[in-house]
């Protein structure tokens, strides 16, 4: 089967008809525009199949940037989570201290003022 547009041959009717839905030389020879289209968010290349587009992800050089630059983004904030929980864990310790000081200075107060 020979699409009417580009010339292009197909197997069966399915594929045929799923060609002239989906590819973009054909649909600009046709002079219809997808009703999905689906944007590298890395490069701005557009596509009409999903699938299509999430095979050009794995192989986009500026997806593969972004992506190490994402994941040195991540490892920033772990180092930074850390830092803050070390922080943190401290500030209880002395919170911690301060109250059990209090607690001590209290009692020691309640003995005097009991005799």
């Amino acid at each position: 089967m020979n699409c009417e547009f580009c010339k292009n041959t197909f197997q069966n009717i399915s594929s045929l008809n799923n060609h002239q839905k989906t590819a973009k030389y054909c649909l600009d020879i046709q002079g219809k525009e997808s009703n999905n289209i689906f944007e590298c968010e890395a490069c701005n290349v557009t596509f009409t199949l999903k699938s299509t587009l999430e095979k050009h992800l794995t192989r986009c050089v500026y997806n593969r940037e972004k992506i190490n630059e994402l994941k040195i983004q991540i490892l920033l904030l772990q180092a930074e989570n850390l830092s803050i929980r070390e922080e943190y864990k401290k500030l209880v310790d002395t919170m911690n201290e301060l109250n059990n000081n209090c607690i001590n200075i209290y009692n020691q107060h309640m003995k005097i003022i009991s005799k």
